[in-house]
């Protein structure tokens, strides 16, 4: 099978699987849905103190049930809202006509990320994209470039994700048991979802791809896009092994922890298009 037609047939797999998911997860603890609704919201710190959103056009992109979307809306800016799921998509809209959030101020769009910015007429001031986002692509080099075809000149972008190097290690002490340095395609079947173990999809088997923090800095570059900033911390948005602990927003590595010093567990990248682009 030509390349081109395999991720065809892998984003087919994905999207029945993120479907399913979308169905699921407003009823999770994680989404915390009634609590966005109570007005609440969704985002984390490290991209409230990152971006000032207020008055800026931002498309979203993966925006899965659209909780993230409509956050931004409620903290000032105009906002479209992008995923390869319609089920996803239906939930947003829904969430975004129970909070009383003005259709005009958070739209969603259906398209495939690859396709978003022949999809949209709009440039953006931001683009955003953040927690799930970089195992789900097959074509890194391509996401940079429909990134910067979305933005207008002189606009930023801003991605937050799991740390690649955490996705090399397993185990309680964790070890080092997966490749880092060299790409790599996975085939998943897992029924269940981080938001909801006990889930049971029919849709089981998913594809993702794993790559080094490296890559993500030089496919941007390559796409003609500036590095204003590379962060990396250590926590972690979702319960990415047993063994972490809630605190507040995120999962920590235990205080005075015998595993050893902390992994880093997540990062946020940061890059403008020039002005003159």
């Amino acid at each position: 099978m030509r390349e081109p037609e395999r991720h065809a047939a892998e984003r087919a797999a994905n999207r029945a699987n993120w479907d399913e998911r979308a169905a699921v997860h407003p009823e999770t603890d994680h989404y915390d849905v009634e609590g966005f609704l109570a007005g609440d919201s969704s985002l984390h710190s490290i991209e409230r103190e990152r971006l000032d959103a207020d008055g800026a056009s931002v498309c979203h992109l993966m925006c899965h049930i659209g909780l993230d979307t409509l956050s931004w809306a409620r903290a000032g800016a105009t906002v479209v809202g992008v995923d390869f799921s319609p089920v996803a998509l239906a939930t947003a809209r829904d969430l975004r006509d129970r909070a009383g959030i003005d259709p005009d101020a958070a739209r969603f769009v259906e398209a495939d990320v690859y396709d978003a910015a022949g999809t949209l007429a709009d440039r953006f001031d931001v683009v955003v994209a953040t927690y799930g986002v970089f195992c789900w692509l097959p074509d890194l080099d391509g996401f940079f470039e429909t990134v910067d075809r979305l933005l207008a000149p002189g606009g930023e972008a801003l991605f937050v994700d799991d740390h690649p190097l955490a996705a090399a290690f397993d185990g309680d002490p964790p070890a080092y048991a997966y490749p880092y340095l060299d790409p790599v395609e996975m085939e998943v079947t897992d029924g269940a979802s981080y938001a909801d173990p006990d889930a049971e999809f029919e849709a089981a088997t998913t594809y993702q791809y794993h790559r080094p923090l490296s890559a993500h800095v030089t496919a941007a570059a390559d796409a003609g896009l500036r590095v204003t900033a590379l962060e990396e911390f250590p926590v972690c948005e979702w319960r990415r092994f047993d063994w972490l602990e809630r605190d507040g927003e995120w999962f920590v590595q235990p205080d005075d922890d015998e595993r050893g010093p902390d992994l880093p567990l997540s990062f946020a990248l940061s890059v403008e298009k020039p002005a003159s682009a």
